[in-house]
C-alpha cells in the first residue's frame, strides 16, 4: 500500500491483484483501478506499490508476482482508462 503525495488517498493492492484507493478520512472507496489477468502460474499478488505525484501527472506504479510493473493513471475517470503502459521485464 502506498499513500498520494497529498496523503489523502491510500492505494491498496491485494493477492487477488485488485487495486483500490480508499478516502484516508472516512475510509470510502474512491476507485478502483483495471484489474491485472491472471498468468498461467494463478499468480498475479501485488507485491509493490509506489504513487508518482505532483505537477498534474498523478501515477500510480504497481509491480506483481506476474514478473510485470504497470503503470496506472490516477487522474483518469473511468477504469478501463486507467492502465497506461504495462512492462513484461520486471523480475
Amino acid at each position: 500500500m502506498c499513500l498520494d503525495h497529498r496523503k489523502r488517498k491510500l492505494f491498496v493492492g491485494d493477492q487477488a491483484g485488485r487495486i483500490t484507493c480508499i478516502n484516508v478520512k472516512n475510509g470510502a472507496r474512491m476507485k478502483k483501478f483495471k484489474k491485472s489477468k491472471k498468468n498461467r502460474d494463478g499468480m498475479d499478488d501485488v507485491s509493490s506499490l509506489y504513487y508518482w505525484g505532483g505537477d498534474g501527472k498523478n501515477m500510480l506504479i504497481c509491480s506483481s508476482w506476474d514478473k510485470k510493473v504497470r503503470l496506472y493513471d490516477d487522474n483518469a475517470k473511468k477504469e478501463q482508462d486507467s492502465k497506461r503502459f504495462t512492462m513484461s521485464k520486471h523480475t
